[in-house]
This record gives structure tokens, C-alpha cells and sequence, in this order.
């Protein structure tokens, strides 16, 4: 066989199965997005915990929102408890309530983000809901638990609150 025909083989079979990934990854995630379109809180009747369906979770920076340092889409956790926050993007965290220094909320294409801001701390926490009735919830949430709301954050709640839903 000749050299020529061994490279254009192996660059197609390279470019069938980089797009093979690609749209697999694609169809992934418009399942996971299509299923979080329709999820809703789910409220333990045990102790009242409450946990956010998230599609994806981020740790960032506070200077920078939108530049994250830690990703992930496997497992993301969002769990409001009577006393504190429980949040995981790659390990679980607990947080007080009282220790967050306030809620900001974020919305681009595909992404619907509830962002966790902590006093004394450098690093934020960022879930994504993909469902904007969800976040307002949560945002609902953790307004009635004391947590301070961005502008952004409180004119959504508001919004909802003039329209119901």
C-alpha cells in the first residue's frame, strides 16, 4: 500500500471519530439541558432540606464571574438545609447561611446561574439550572433564609413577584 493512502485513511478515521465525540457530547448535554427545563425543587420531608437540580456547578473568583477555575457536570450539588448551604462541585462543602455575603444570579445562552459569594473567601460557588423558574425559586429561598441578593438577583425575584408564575 502506498504512503498516500495509509495518511488519508487514518486522517478520515481521525475525523469520523473526533466528530463521533463531538455529537455525542452534543446530544448529551441537549438531554441533560431538555431535562432540567422541566425539573423542580425537591424538598426532603424528613428535615426540610431542599435540593436544587443542577446541570453543572463552577468554582470562580470573585474579581472575574464569568472565569472559572474548577468545572465539572457529573455529580453538581445544591442543597439548601435549615442552617447552612451544602454545595459541591467536585467535593462537597457546607457554608452558613450568615457566611455568605450575598446571591447573584446570571443568565447567557443555555446557562441560568445562581452564584454563591462568601465573605472572607476568594472563591465562589456558581450552579447552573438551566431553568429560570427553578433559580427564582432558590433565589426565593435564599432571600427568606437572610442571604442578601445582587440587584440582578432581587430584580428577578421581583419580576416574578409582580407576574406570577
Amino acid at each position: 500500500m502506498s504512503d498516500t493512502f495509509l495518511v488519508v485513511t487514518s486522517t478520515a478515521v481521525g475525523v469520523i471519530i473526533t466528530a463521533l465525540i463531538f455529537w455525542g457530547g452534543f446530544k448529551l448535554t441537549r438531554t441533560k439541558l431538555r431535562r432540567a427545563s422541566s425539573s423542580q425543587l425537591i424538598s426532603s420531608k424528613d428535615n426540610g432540606d431542599i435540593n436544587i437540580p443542577l446541570v453543572a456547578a463552577f468554582a470562580g473568583w470573585k474579581a472575574i464571574p464569568w472565569l472559572t477555575w474548577l468545572h465539572s457536570d457529573i455529580s453538581p450539588m445544591l442543597l439548601l438545609q435549615k442552617h447552612h448551604v451544602t454545595y459541591k462541585v467536585v467535593r462537597k462543602h457546607r457554608q452558613a447561611y450568615h457566611d455568605i455575603d450575598y446571591v447573584d444570579f446570571r443568565q447567557a445562552l443555555a446557562t441560568t446561574n445562581i452564584i454563591l459569594v462568601f465573605k472572607g473567601k476568594w472563591s465562589t460557588f456558581s450552579g447552573n439550572t438551566a431553568n429560570i423558574n427553578l433559580a427564582t425559586q432558590a433565589l426565593e429561598i435564599f432571600q427568606q433564609k437572610g442571604c442578601q441578593l445582587s440587584q440582578r438577583a432581587h430584580q428577578l425575584v421581583e419580576s416574578v413577584a409582580v407576574e406570577p408564575r
